[in-house]
């Protein structure tokens, strides 16, 4: 094999392993975020729709992360012999993390009485709870199974962006 085929192999791994870390970097800040709402050191605004602070921002990020992960995840399953680095089973449980909180934070739809996006929104709680334990077993399989893994792990960023964005519905 030529010396550019495998270094361009080479390459091609570090570059989805580099989208992975991005993602992960972005879900962890984004999850320190939702946190520090749902604990109340970020406030929601004094009228109806008003949310903290660059909340937009965050999420849109977040979003953009679950995606990036996903594709990266499933690039990485289609390899020959997927890459099986520490970054790759932290996905799914960093991207049900970043869930959990934004389950739990004020929503600013009702400001400013501080009503959770868990009182009676459009997802349950149960199913926030199996996201949560199916991320666990995720990163797991990832770890023993990279390839299964890696599939899992993209079809499971895919459910928690759906949930993310369906937290905050039916107001």
């Amino acid at each position: 094999m030529p010396n550019s085929e495998v270094h361009g192999t080479v390459q091609s791994r570090a570059t989805w392993a580099d989208a992975a870390l991005v993602a992960l970097v972005v879900l962890g800040g984004a999850t320190i975020y939702e946190t520090a709402v749902a604990l109340g050191a970020l406030s929601v605004g004094p009228e109806p729709g008003r949310g903290p602070a660059s909340e937009g921002v965050v999420v849109a990020a977040a979003l953009l992360a679950l995606f990036v992960g996903a594709v990266a995840s499933f690039a990485n399953a289609s390899r020959p012999r997927p890459d099986d680095g520490v970054v790759w089973p932290l996905l799914a449980p960093a991207a049900a993390s970043f869930v959990v909180a934004r389950f739990f934070t004020f929503d600013p739809y009702y400001a400013p009485t501080l009503r959770r996006s868990s009182e009676d929104g459009s997802v349950s709680p149960w199913w926030i709870l199996a996201l949560a334990a199916a991320a666990l077993a995720v990163g797991a399989l990832t770890r023993a199974r990279p390839r299964y893994g890696a599939i899992l792990t993209c079809s499971l960023l895919v459910l928690c962006a759906l949930t993310a964005f369906a937290v905050r519905l039916g107001h």
